[in-house]
C-alpha cells in the first residue's frame, strides 16, 4: 500500500498496474482527490487484497469487488 498526496488521480491505476506487474504482490496506491483519500487496488489470482486487510475494508465496502481488481 503506498499513498502520495501529490499524484492526479488519474495516475494511481497506472502506478497499481506497473507495481503488480514488478512485484507480483497485492497492491493498493492510493492519492488525495478533492478532500477523499482515493485510489486503485490490484489483486493477484488466489488473493483477495481487499478481504485481507481488514482496516480498510469498511472503506471499499462500496466499491467494486473482484479478485484481480477493486476500485
Amino acid at each position: 500500500m503506498i499513498y502520495n498526496p501529490r499524484w492526479m488521480k488519474g495516475i494511481v491505476g497506472i502506478v497499481a498496474s506497473r507495481l503488480i506487474e514488478t512485484y507480483y504482490r497485492p497492491t493498493v496506491v492510493l492519492t488525495m482527490s478533492n478532500g477523499f483519500v482515493t485510489g486503485s487496488a490490484r489483486s493477484v489470482p488466489a488473493s483477495t487484497s481487499i478481504r485481507q486487510s481488514s482496516p480498510v475494508r469498511t472503506c471499499w465496502r462500496t466499491s467494486a469487488d473482484t479478485c484481480t481488481q477493486q476500485g
